[in-house]
């Protein structure tokens, strides 16, 4: 879990750095706010991941049924959030206007996500399996 979230954050620092001038048109100044956007819910969501990491550890220790159902709907939402920004994500990058470095960042956010998915549906089965 925390690979994926150091993970997330170089990504997210390669998405920062670019080596091209800014231009001041909508399209530019959208694309700089919509990152803007993304930087605060990548944010957000790491937050929320180290605060579910805290939730199973205590669950581990002290297990009850109360603490798994919750555990288990946030797992749930995490991943029909990251669901949902796939598509947003897969619209993103049908645009013909992206150069090669937009187009690098939509990828490898996208791929994160798919690599969150994964690791989260495994905790999640791992957290089903825990006796109460």
């Amino acid at each position: 879990m925390k690979f994926i979230i150091a993970f997330f954050v170089a990504t997210l620092a390669v998405m920062t750095v670019s080596g091209e001038d800014k231009k001041h048109d909508y399209q530019n100044e959208f694309d700089f706010l919509l990152m803007e956007r993304i930087h605060e819910q990548i944010k957000k969501g790491e937050l929320a991941l180290f605060y579910l990491q805290e939730q199973i550890n205590h669950f581990e220790e002290k297990p009850t049924k109360e603490m798994k159902d919750k555990i288990v709907a946030e797992m749930d939402t995490i991943i029909a959030m990251i669901d949902g920004v796939r598509g947003v994500l897969d619209r993103l990058m049908q645009r013909k206007d992206l150069d090669i470095f937009e187009q690098y960042n939509l990828e490898m956010a996208k791929k994160s996500g798919d690599i969150l998915e994964r690791d989260l549906k495994k905790e999640e089965a791992r957290v089903k399996k825990i006796e109460v």
